[in-house]
């Protein structure tokens, strides 16, 4: 996890603009169903990336304190306070590592929302039952509607990326059992680099999901949401308009 998220800035995507144009066309009171949900997106993509920040934090602090001089296995087996403090660290970072996940797999829920309510899905003849939103739903509704651009972009969201290990992640930790990370040490190389943060291996649907580098999956995939919630939030706009 060596380098840091890129956070996109907010006015590439006009919210304001967007929530001018939901009451313009459907009204005060649709606009107070679409604001949350469109806030509620860029929220979970802040504590996306406050996790992220934790867990870079964390680590490069457990490295520059026990193992600048000293191995993991050291560490991790000892008999000393250092073991306490390896546990200890373990444990925040996965809590982080699991709330990035869960952030990020919740931002495709939250934006079924958004786009529904945004584009007064609602208000049609045969809206959907509240507990029915979703993601695959509003796809499916994008399309019937002819919102093109909505449907590729949120297609790309649904399908493209990291999206389905990230999903699978999220409801294995949620419902069955916590993915654990891992610290691993590559013991030939002696860079500040060596300590990497790992997603254990599991299974989850019939898929079998290999150990996986923490910063490899979840920081493309965090520019990749980033960059189509605020082609979404565009497209909102244009739509609208």
């Amino acid at each position: 996890m060596a380098t840091s998220l890129q956070r996109k800035p907010l006015d590439r995507w006009h919210m304001q603009a967007t929530r001018d144009l939901v009451a313009q066309r459907y009204g005060r009171g649709q606009l107070e169903l679409a604001r949350p949900c469109l806030q509620s997106v860029i929220d979970r993509q802040h504590y996306a990336h406050y996790h992220h920040s934790e867990i870079r934090s964390l680590l490069g602090g457990f490295v520059r304190k026990h193992l600048e001089d000293a191995s993991m296995l050291e560490v991790a087996f000892g008999e000393d306070v250092r073991a306490h403090e390896f546990n200890l660290f373990m444990t925040k970072a996965g809590a982080h590592i699991i709330g990035f996940v869960q952030s990020m797999h919740a931002i495709g829920d939250i934006l079924a929302h958004a786009v529904y309510y945004t584009m007064g899905m609602n208000l049609a003849p045969k809206p959907l039952a509240a507990r029915d939103i979703s993601l695959v739903r509003v796809i499916a509704r994008c399309r019937e509607a002819g919102l093109d651009e909505i449907f590729d972009l949120l297609t790309e969201f649904h399908e493209g990326g990291a999206r389905k290990q990230i999903s699978a992640l999220a409801n294995h930790s949620k419902h069955r059992s916590v993915v654990r990370p891992a610290l691993t040490e590559h013991v030939a190389n002696m860079s500040p680099a060596r300590h990497e943060l790992k997603f254990s291996a599991f299974t989850y649907d019939g898929i079998n999901y290999p150990e996986t580098s923490v910063g490899a999956l979840v920081e493309p995939e965090y520019a990749r949401c980033s960059r189509l919630i605020v082609d979404i939030g565009n497209a909102f706009n244009d739509a609208l308009g």
